[in-house]
């Protein structure tokens, strides 16, 4: 048995737990989330025609607040997996029963209170050069301000600056600081920038080129280019919720280099000695909930926070920008038909992205290698030999490690999309609409977001520091192929009959509409799953504040399985051979580089059937009766396969797209007036 207090006394809740392949009991690990966002906006544009010449000035002012109370594993979650404990049986289910947990956490609640400002103002003329001419060209510019946090006080975020000692709470270790100490603001180390300037011009140029334009004004050729900035993401922000001290989180016995058992989290389950044989500080610590942050200034024991695992903002972290730029051309066709082919490209610059504030050194490395102890407690490296990071130090006040993982959130990451988008679409002639689209694009980056280069959303490794080639692949988003369909029939009306006629009202009206789709599939990651290996002694996964970018060494051509075999052979899943992988050695990574495979695509058809009756003789109000069918043809979409290496289900397909339910049909009425 176990029983875990609450963070919050009124907040009595369960445990969470959750085993691998198996279930998942107890409460919520991410709530509850009470919470308010408002947009405060002033805007006004200015248009002045003269001559050949359309100018526009326009200003856009913008206040973004957020208030958000988060509390998130207050009663403690334990999770069951076949890694991370060192006295895993290898076995999810079978450690569960012995009370054996690869992991354990618990927070106090947290709260977020932060606004930022964006201010921007632009020029732009239209210019109609010629008959058939038009240029555009303007300049716009931001200032767009970091999120600012408030909560506590305005000193709720921490900053890290190696060596600095705190004013605000001269008891913190060397290094964590707080708004109001030299070089830390309630953005962190974020500053406002003044330079954000985005040039834009394009063009339209509609050439009478004889028999290939067709005519003046059914040929057209379009292209412009443009910086565009972008408000970075609030997610960031909501990682300072438990910032030292006003919010407690614990790995239980991890935060001394333990293993937490089931019936006590924060007692090691081998009484003090760790897996390698080397005695831990202490054999169990006395469960620090229900906890009550501090008063601002108070003299605070850090004592039982550390040691701390923060994330903080470097003073590179600023607002992202594209670079956009297209170039299309367009024919008009009888029959009402427009054919489009475009280039469509971006370039995206300092998107979000994380690395580790407190990383291993080569020292520290090569140390860790040569020291088996140290190999079988990677996971807690940082923690146990806090001198093989680069300012990882015990803090002589408390007797524990001071800090661990200093998880840093930058803007270094970039992307680039190119892609070939062609279109015909038919306006209505004869009853008959359709349009026909079909986009060939790829887009690649080292980072697609910051939950992905952070925590590496699921079955993905973390934003890799130590070897940054293997951070750069596919997208979270690229689709290599996409083309839809878009039909819709009507019945004509026998004009030489009334619309309540036998003839009108049996056959006329009638329409059928559908939208197909068919697509190559979302790319998948081969990893540890960003929180279960610690093999290359670069990253401790127990005490990291962001995803490990661990990954295993791909020893062989991936063997792929035929998906339609798969579906048809009762119990047959398997994507690809497990064994064209290997754990990665002891000491370095493995070579297989971000989301390099894709995984099945998408096919379906989402049908209308309907019949209108005219309620008046022009047609304005009219009954609709309609049938409607999402994926009709009932095909079933894939979901991507398993790519984490420690799963038992590592290569497997277990279950469908849920973006894309299976066949769902309903019939509806519309009224139009």
């Amino acid at each position: 048995g176990f029983a875990i207090l609450p963070s919050n006394p009124a907040e009595a809740t369960i445990p969470s737990l959750s085993v691998t392949g198996a279930f998942t009991l107890g409460g919520t690990t991410n709530g509850p989330q009470p919470r308010i966002d408002q947009a405060y906006q002033i805007d006004d544009t200015v248009s002045k025609t003269f001559g050949h010449h359309q100018l526009k000035f326009g200003y856009d002012g913008r206040r973004f607040n957020v208030s958000n109370t988060f509390g998130a594993r207050n009663s403690g979650a334990y999770s069951f997996s076949n890694s991370s404990n060192p006295f895993s049986t290898g076995d999810p289910n079978l450690d569960f029963l012995l009370g054996l947990p690869a992991t354990y956490a618990q927070s106090s609640v947290g709260i977020i209170q932060a606004d930022a400002f964006l201010n921007y103002v632009f020029a732009q003329d239209t210019w109609r050069a010629t008959n058939n001419l038009t240029i555009d060209y303007g300049l716009g510019y931001s200032i767009d301000t970091p999120l600012r946090n408030h909560q506590y006080n305005g000193i709720g975020i921490n900053c890290f600056l190696p060596g600095e000692t705190s004013k605000v709470f001269p008891t913190a270790p060397a290094g964590i600081d707080y708004p109001g100490d030299p070089g830390c603001s309630i953005a962190g180390r974020a500053t406002t920038r003044h330079s954000e300037f985005g040039p834009r011009i394009g063009f339209a140029w509609t050439p009478d080129l004889g028999v290939i334009s067709g005519g003046q004004g059914k040929f057209s050729i379009r292209g412009g280019f443009g910086i565009y900035y972008n408000r970075t993401e609030e997610e960031p922000s909501l990682q300072t919720l438990n910032a030292a001290p006003f919010g407690l989180s614990t790995s239980g016995a991890v935060d001394f280099g333990g293993t937490p058992q089931l019936a006590n989290p924060f007692a090691d389950i081998n009484g003090g000695v760790s897996a390698g044989g080397t005695p831990l500080p202490k054999a169990s610590e006395p469960n620090r909930f229900p906890y009550v942050p501090p008063a601002p200034g108070a003299a605070v024991s850090f004592a039982n926070l550390e040691p701390l695992s923060l994330s903080t903002f470097d003073n590179k972290f600023r607002a992202p920008y594209s670079q956009n730029f297209q170039l299309t051309v367009q024919r008009e066709f009888p029959s009402k038909t427009i054919a489009t082919v475009s280039y469509v490209g971006a370039l995206g610059r300092h998107n979000v992205n994380v690395y580790e504030g407190n990383p291993e050194t080569a020292a520290g490395h090569a140390a860790c290698l040569a020291d088996p102890a140290c190999i079988a407690n990677a996971a807690s490296q940082s923690n146990i030999y806090p001198s093989h990071t680069a300012f990882g130090f015990t803090d002589p006040n408390t007797g524990s490690t001071a800090f661990t993982g200093i998880g840093t959130v930058t803007s270094g990451s970039a992307s680039n999309y190119n892609s070939l988008q062609a279109s015909v679409q038919k306006s209505t002639t004869h009853g008959l609409f359709f349009q026909l689209s079909y986009t060939y694009s790829h887009s690649l980056d080292n980072s697609s977001s910051f939950e992905n280069g952070g925590f590496g959303n699921a079955g993905e490794r973390g934003f890799n520091q130590f070897q940054p080639s293997l951070n750069y692949g596919d997208s979270e988003f690229d689709v290599r192929h996409r083309l839809v369909f878009a039909p819709i029939y009507t019945t004509p009306i026998r004009k030489s009959d009334s619309w309540y006629s036998p003839v009108n009202l049996a056959l006329s009206g009638w329409q059928i509409s559908g939208v197909t789709t068919l697509a190559t599939g979302f790319p998948f990651d081969i990893s540890y799953d960003g929180f279960n290996s610690s093999n290359s002694l670069y990253c401790s996964i127990n005490n990291t504040f962001y995803a490990c970018p661990d990954v295993p060494l791909q020893v062989a051509p991936l063997s792929r399985q035929n998906l339609r075999a798969a579906r048809t052979s009762a119990g047959s899943t398997v994507a690809f051979l497990a064994s064209s992988f290997a754990p990665e050695p002891i000491g370095s990574f493995g070579n297989v580089h971000r989301n390099p495979f894709h995984g099945p695509g998408l096919n379906f058809t989402n049908l209308i059937l309907a019949k209108n009756f005219n309620v008046s003789q022009d047609g304005v109000r009219r009954l609709q009766l309609r049938l409607e069918s999402d994926d009709v043809f009932n095909h079933t979409n894939f979901a991507n396969p398993d790519g984490s290496f420690t799963d038992g289900t590592f290569g497997q397909i277990t279950g469908v797209n849920t973006q894309i339910q299976g066949r769902q049909t309903q019939i509806s009425g519309k009224f139009y007036f």
